[in-house]
Formats: structure tokens, C-alpha cells, sequence
């Protein structure tokens, strides 16, 4: 028996949000925030499968536009005047299903420099 499975899955948010920086003093400013939109998911799949001699071939695709929110915590973190660090942890929850028991909510962790491109 000889099998082949290729699949792949997209999803695409594009979400409007509020973002509230919480009062510190120093260098490290963390925020809570929360960001609503839509969810652009897309699953396709090409099987291919032999049994008992017989070669089967199946494929398919699914496109579906879901509503969802994404509660998110992060802080940015000052090295210098023209230098930051930031860091956010981000939880989309979509609240419906591509398909029948696919759950397409996720966890994101995000970590990135920022550098001004000039002094002034």
C-alpha cells in the first residue's frame, strides 16, 4: 500500500484594535489590548492512496471568512533613545469552525527590535 497526503492550511486576520499602555516609570512600558475583525481561512488537500491494487485520488478545497477577537498582552522595553524592544503574546479566538472539528483559534508569540531612522 503506498500513500501520498499533501495539505496545507492559510489564515489571514485582519483585525481592527485598542491597545492601553499601563503607567510605568523607567524604561519598560507594558499594555493590554484587544483587536476584533475578520479571519480569512483556507485548507486544500490532495491525497493519493493505493489499496488491494487500486489507485484512489482525492483533493479539495474550503475558503470560509470567520468573525473573531484577539485579547493581547505585551510590554516594549527601551534599550536607547532610538532603540526598542518588543513583546506581545496574542490569543485568537474565532468563533466558528472550517469544517466540523477543526478548531482555527490560535496562540501567537511575537518578539521584534525597533530602531528610529533618525535622532531626531
Amino acid at each position: 500500500m503506498q500513500s501520498r497526503y499533501e495539505d496545507s492550511f492559510s489564515q489571514i486576520p485582519l483585525l481592527l484594535g485598542a491597545y492601553y499602555l499601563i503607567a510605568s516609570g523607567g524604561n519598560f512600558k507594558p499594555y493590554i489590548g484587544l483587536a476584533l475583525g475578520l479571519f480569512f481561512s483556507t485548507y486544500s488537500y490532495k491525497w493519493s492512496y493505493s489499496y488491494f491494487g487500486q489507485t484512489f485520488n482525492e483533493e479539495g478545497d474550503q475558503t470560509e471568512t470567520k468573525f473573531g477577537i484577539a485579547p493581547t498582552l505585551g510590554f516594549y522595553y527601551f534599550l536607547a533613545a532610538t532603540t526598542m524592544l518588543h513583546v506581545a503574546v496574542e490569543y485568537g479566538i474565532i468563533f466558528q469552525e472550517l469544517g466540523e472539528t477543526s478548531n482555527l483559534s490560535y496562540l501567537s508569540i511575537m518578539a521584534g527590535v525597533a530602531f528610529a531612522l533618525s535622532g531626531s
